[in-house]
């Protein structure tokens, strides 16, 4: 990065890191959701549908059958709670106003060379107040700092600035 930029350039090139890097993460933790959602239904369909069209097979396999009726049933009793489901789509919202967060920032910071401090503080200033009504949302989510860390690690990559 140039090092004669203004301390409000600075500022929209690191907004800019920011939002490529929360869109990366969300949408790797959704896509995590959304397969552990998936999982989760085919495997109590699955399970369910064979503890029915077996039962003369489990008649000589009897533990077998109750630990697969119990954790189908376990399983089954997690979803709602979890809401992997509900969860998966708000990942996959804020993903998307991440992104969009992403473009306008690489816009505004395209831009940037050719704006009045007094022009870029205002733009910026109203790309921060939409990345403010980002933190709700984010904060009833689960949350993983190992994930967080690998998408930071891709972008400094994907931006040359490893």
């Amino acid at each position: 990065m140039n090092s004669n930029i203004t301390p409000l350039q600075r500022i929209v090139w690191e907004s800019l890191l920011d939002s490529d890097m929360n869109a990366r993460y969300w949408r790797r933790l959704g896509r995590r959701y959304y397969s552990l959602d998936k999982a989760a239904k085919i495997f109590v369909a699955v399970a369910s549908s064979a503890v029915v069209a077996s039962w003369a097979l489990w008649k000589d396999f009897p533990e077998l059958w109750k630990l697969l009726s119990g954790v189908s049933a376990i399983v089954a009793l997690i979803q709602p709670f979890a809401d992997w489901s509900g969860q998966a789509r708000s990942m996959a919202a804020l993903r998307a106003k991440w992104s969009h967060l992403e473009t306008s920032y690489e816009v505004l910071w395209a831009k940037s060379r050719q704006m009045t401090d007094a022009e870029l503080e205002s733009a910026l200033g109203e790309l921060k107040v939409k990345e403010n009504d980002l933190i709700e949302p984010e904060a009833n989510l689960p949350h993983d700092d190992d994930l967080l860390e690998q998408c930071f690690n891709e972008v400094i990559v994907s931006r040359g600035l490893a």
